[in-house]
């Protein structure tokens, strides 16, 4: 298992959430620009079932792909 970290956020194509891995896999999209006050911003999902990401939490998703 791979923990979702910025260090590997670019590459990550699918995550999964550790504590609700009933929620399914998820399509990540790593968003390179940081907000006003630097912090990083990205999705998972698709369409309306998307959510933002913010960067603390990626500690909580592990890579799938």
């Amino acid at each position: 298992m791979t923990i979702l970290t910025k260090g590997n956020a670019e590459t990550a194509k699918t995550i999964r959430n550790l504590d609700h891995p009933e929620w399914g896999i998820k399509r990540f999209n790593f968003n390179d620009q940081p907000l006003n006050d630097g912090e990083f911003v990205s999705s998972f999902g698709v369409g309306s079932n998307s959510a933002v990401l913010f960067e603390y939490d990626y500690r909580f998703w592990e890579v799938i792909s």
